[in-house]
């Protein structure tokens, strides 16, 4: 690691690997979310309708921990 670098939150779909580099996160699910979120983005055009869209059918977008006794670990929150 260099000195003055400090890690930060990654983009949800990427992840450090062993190394310390940022690579694609390799969790199926997490790819298929992604994937979605862009999709409807394509579809309404905006954030906005991208919310309302996931909150209407109740799908869920994935987000990781990045500190404390749940560090790295995936949850799922609307």
């Amino acid at each position: 690691m260099d000195v003055g670098w400090a890690p930060v939150d990654d983009p949800v779909g990427f992840v450090y690997d062993e190394d310390g580099l940022i690579v694609t996160d390799r969790d199926a699910q997490v790819h298929g979310a992604v994937a979605d979120l862009f999709a409807e983005f394509h579809r309404t055009g905006s954030a906005l309708g991208v919310v309302r869209a996931f909150a209407k059918t109740g799908r869920l977008f994935p987000q990781r921990a990045w500190g404390g006794a749940r560090a790295g670990k995936l949850k799922w929150a609307s």
